[in-house]
């Protein structure tokens, strides 16, 4: 499996990353839209996500070591479908959950700002590189002592939200 680097920024100023994100290529707004499943007998999920007009199906598991992810993703051609083929194997979604980003690209590098229902926008770099993030994190005016690891599901435990196995809609 392929590795996912990314690193999250809380406590940011939305209206200033979305002014620098929006002057970006590739701008974009993205509704989200996850079924979220476990794996038996493995420690790492299943996400089946809607991405306004496309559809993805993606493995993760966290990298212990390092505290990012193994991922692997494929293109499935209907949300709706796929949903009750899992329900069929009898894999019922633990969560569902729905969230918003806005979305560019420095390079290569994608940088986003996530709104979940309930808890701070935050934002979010994928990198390839340290030089790439660097860049990124100059950029939007982001330092580097305020990269964290911490997951989607970090940010609802520190609110009191077991987001793992709540639905979460706008």
């Amino acid at each position: 499996m392929k590795t996912e680097k990314e690193y999250r920024y809380k406590n940011i100023n939305k209206e200033e990353m979305l002014k620098k994100l929006s002057a970006m290529q590739n701008y974009k707004e993205i509704k989200f839209l996850r079924a979220v499943f476990d794996v038996p007998g493995k420690s790492g999920w299943m996400r089946l996500r809607k991405e306004n007009e496309s559809t993805t199906l993606t493995v993760k598991e966290k990298n212990k070591e390092t505290g990012f992810y193994f991922e692997e993703e494929i293109s499935v051609s209907s949300f709706e479908d796929t949903l009750k083929i899992f329900e069929y194997l009898g894999f019922a979604p633990r969560a569902v959950q729905e969230n918003i980003r806005y979305e560019a690209y420095l390079g290569e590098t994608q940088i986003c700002l996530d709104l979940w229902p309930g808890i701070d926008p935050y934002v979010e770099i994928e990198f390839k590189n340290e030089s790439d993030l660097i860049e990124a994190e100059k950029y939007m005016s982001l330092s580097v002592e305020f990269r964290s690891l911490d997951s989607v599901e970090d940010m609802y435990k520190d609110v009191g939200i077991d987001i793992k196995h709540t639905n979460v809609k706008f």
